[in-house]
């Protein structure tokens, strides 16, 4: 007797397949970059229309970043003028945005290593933008087709590009060999930290720096994991260390840096003596952003002061400070974000009875001749550490390329004070920033016509100080403002004060329905 079993298997094979699109930007968002001028325009591409080849030049030009500036972006949807955006913005459709995600990330393929931009969708003026983020590669130099034409005759082979000024050019022999000198040198700011792991990010302090500059993720953080927050951020490293901070992490987004990178703080030195007698000391070593701040509440707290002038024979005052709050914030700003964390000494800023100093590591770049030092005519082509920079500026705690000095010097010219003295040595291993203070704070006790008053204003004198301000100047820019007033560009409490102006009926904007216009002025209403 046969028995036969009949065994029937049936197996199921399913395939996920998974469309990688480029990740979304939380920062450098396309309407910061357009109405509040943070980047270079070196750093920025503006393109009406999509134009693959034009757009994987300069995709090449940004990840090979030849000038270590921290890479740039590409805006689609606006037209370009002699390097400057045209307004109204033409946008593009957004019917079209998905199509060209998929086309960017074909591009990428085309490039050797394989490399792939970041992109965000935003709608300014009711006008849909497409921003395009490609920071500096991990694996550059890169290079790609120079022609992609369809046309087989037109393909010539593949080559390296780069920028030059706000130009996307084919590199020469000279470029090449620069790319790959520079792209042996990995940044100190986008290491990988080997000490640290992604719980060394506080997602609270992450919090508060989009909070800070208002990024859309600010919103939906809670949504999303660190690890996400922090790709998005460009704070991790490259696989397989995917999973560590980058340097810049660390010192932005961990509550004591120097456990990771010793000597990343700030020192404010008193010293009343030259002997050293009653010297006292204050060490700020929170994240990089907060040591700025830290240091300038005590500067205003207990070193600047402003005096009121009056003049006997009109009711006007003026407003002189010892050392005008910009100037200051400027050099310390700068010593972050230029300094070599591999150098074991600390920003010192060092206070003495006639004079402030900020002493950083090590002193301006070899391209800066001592002509340029000694007239105060400082400008880099390149940037110690772009990405620190790229995380200050978002605070609104730096300035844009070679304009830093520019605003330095304008604050003390409009406070009246000395110019500082920018020292350094041959080998530029040191700089030291010396500012002078004002005169009249030397011999105020014998000027009767002097009142000393302490800095901080109440909102009715602020308010009043403003009105002053707009008597005597005319329409004026925000800058322009808090330059007069004393204040640094990020002095909230100004323009909340003018918001509130503008609320009563007192002053008003020039360009009422583009309050961010980058051609806004204040004036007193008409």
């Amino acid at each position: 007797m046969r028995i036969r079993i009949r065994i029937r298997i049936r197996i199921r094979i399913r395939i996920r397949i998974r469309i990688r699109r480029p990740r979304q930007v939380t920062i450098g968002n396309a309407e910061e970059i357009l109405k509040k001028n943070v980047i270079e325009s070196s750093r920025i591409e503006y393109k009406e229309g999509w134009n693959p080849e034009k757009i994987l030049h300069t995709i090449c030009a940004f990840a090979n970043d030849i000038e270590n500036i921290g890479g740039g972006y590409i805006i689609l949807g606006v037209e370009e003028e002699n390097g400057m955006p045209v307004f109204p913005i033409k946008g593009i459709n957004r019917a079209d945005i998905d199509d060209i995600n998929r086309e960017l990330l074909a591009l990428g393929k085309l490039m050797e290593p394989e490399y792939v931009p970041s992109t965000s969708h935003s709608v300014i003026d009711g006008k849909d933008v497409l921003l395009i983020e490609v920071i500096t590669g991990d694996s550059r130099p890169y290079k790609c087709p120079i022609s992609i034409s369809k046309d087989k005759a037109k393909r010539t082979g593949k080559a390296f590009f780069i920028r030059r000024l706000s130009s996307t050019i084919r590199a020469n022999t000279d470029d090449e060999r620069k790319l790959f000198e520079v792209a042996s040198l990995v940044p100190f700011d986008c290491r990988v930290n080997h000490s640290a792991y992604i719980k060394d990010i506080r997602p609270s302090i992450l919090g508060e720096y989009l909070s800070k500059i208002e990024s859309p993720d600010e919103e939906g953080r809670n949504e999303k994991s660190l690890i996400t927050l922090c790709k998005d951020l460009k704070i991790l490293g490259p696989p397989p260390y995917d999973n560590r901070p980058i340097n810049a992490g660390i010192l932005f987004f961990n509550e004591r840096p120097r456990d990771f990178i010793e000597y990343a703080y700030v020192d404010v030195v008193d010293m009343p003596d030259p002997t050293g007698t009653g010297m006292t000391e204050a060490r700020f070593d929170g994240p990089l952003d907060l040591q700025l701040e830290g240091a300038m509440a005590l500067l205003r707290r207990d070193v600047i002061r402003v005096m009121t002038i009056k003049d006997p024979e009109t009711p006007v005052a003026s407003r002189i400070f010892s050392y005008p709050p910009a100037a200051i914030e400027e050099a310390i700003s700068n010593a972050l974000y230029h300094r070599d964390y591999t150098i074991r000494e600390p920003v010192t800023v060092t206070i003495r009875p006639d004079r402030i100093t900020v002493l950083s590591f090590p002193g301006p770049d070899k391209t800066i001749t001592d002509d340029e030092i000694r007239t105060l005519n400082m400008a880099s082509i390149r940037y110690r550490n772009a990405r620190i920079g790229d995380l200050l500026k978002h605070r609104g705690l730096a300035e844009k390329r070679g304009t830093g000095i520019g605003t330095m010097i304008r604050s003390l010219k409009q406070n009246g004070s000395k110019m500082p003295l920018f020292e350094t040595d041959a080998e530029r291993t040191f700089l030291r920033v010396t500012f002078f203070i004002n005169d009249h704070f030397l011999d105020y006790q014998e000027k009767e016509e002097i009142v000393y008053v302490k800095e901080r204003k109440t909102a009715d004198e602020l308010k009043t100080d403003i009105m002053v301000v707009l008597r005597d100047r005319g329409a004026v820019s925000m800058r322009e403002l808090t330059d007069a007033l004393g204040y640094s560009r990020n002095a909230q409490n100004v323009y909340r004060i003018v918001r509130d102006l503008v609320s009563e009926g007192r002053v008003e904007y020039t360009i009422p329905d583009k309050i961010s216009s980058r051609n806004q002025r204040i004036r007193l209403k008409l």
